[in-house]
């Protein structure tokens, strides 16, 4: 099942903080490239993040939206278009913790000073010939899921065979999410009916870069 953390927008005072290292015990590194942090401050229990996050796959927590009136709009208002969250964006860590994300979902709950390691995805787009074959994907699918996430890659399928040509930036990765197929954007079942009916059509995908998968309950086809 597709598990979202929702905190309802309500209306509130200015209480984001931008990252000061002084006021922070968490240790500095070095970030990635395509990675930035972000710090929200809920300067008492009533007031929301604002965050939808999808977390079909347990080891990677993605925004799926942002809400009016919650601390991660206000910030996204106070910033500049290149550090803002958005749909895509994978939480990779909470107050210099990296974690399930279950594990970090908890701990956006718990926290009221929040520093946010915040990895931006990559678009790309792939254009698939089935050929009669399988395609040879296993998907998470769940009814309200605004993308398809990949958790496995058969040897003997049509996407393995465009990885084997393909350059490492060009290929389809376990962990990826399929966000639209010829263009359409839809839930997980549509996208899912797409793929399955069509011999020929365009994915576009959102990767990050991984370095582990745990498996979750799958649809393969």
């Amino acid at each position: 099942m597709l598990t979202c953390c929702c905190w309802e927008p309500e209306q509130a005072e200015s209480v984001v903080d931008k990252f000061r290292e002084s006021e922070t015990e968490v240790e500095t590194v070095a970030l990635p490239e395509g990675a930035f942090v972000v710090e929200l401050h809920r300067k008492r229990p009533s007031l929301v993040i604002g965050l939808e996050l999808d977390k079909m796959d347990a080891q990677n927590l993605m925004v799926v939206k942002t809400q009016p009136g919650g601390l991660a709009s206000e910030y996204n208002q106070s910033t500049s278009s290149g550090q803002a969250i958005r749909m895509g964006d994978r939480i990779w860590k909470v107050n210099g913790q990296t974690g399930t994300a279950d594990e970090l979902l908890t701990m956006l709950a718990a926290e009221s000073r929040l520093q946010l390691e915040i990895h931006r995805c990559q678009e790309k787009e792939f254009h698939i010939e089935k050929k009669g074959k399988s395609l040879g994907l296993q998907l998470a699918v769940t009814e309200k899921a605004c993308c398809l996430t990949v958790e496995k890659i058969s040897a003997a399928g049509v996407v393995a065979a465009l990885n084997e040509h393909a350059a490492p930036d060009r290929q389809i990765r376990v962990h990826d999410k399929i966000i639209s197929v010829d263009g359409v954007r839809g839930l997980a079942p549509e996208l899912m009916k797409h793929i399955k009916e069509k011999d020929s059509f365009i994915l576009k995908v959102l990767t990050w870069d991984v370095d582990s998968v745990e498996q979750v309950k799958m649809d393969q086809f």
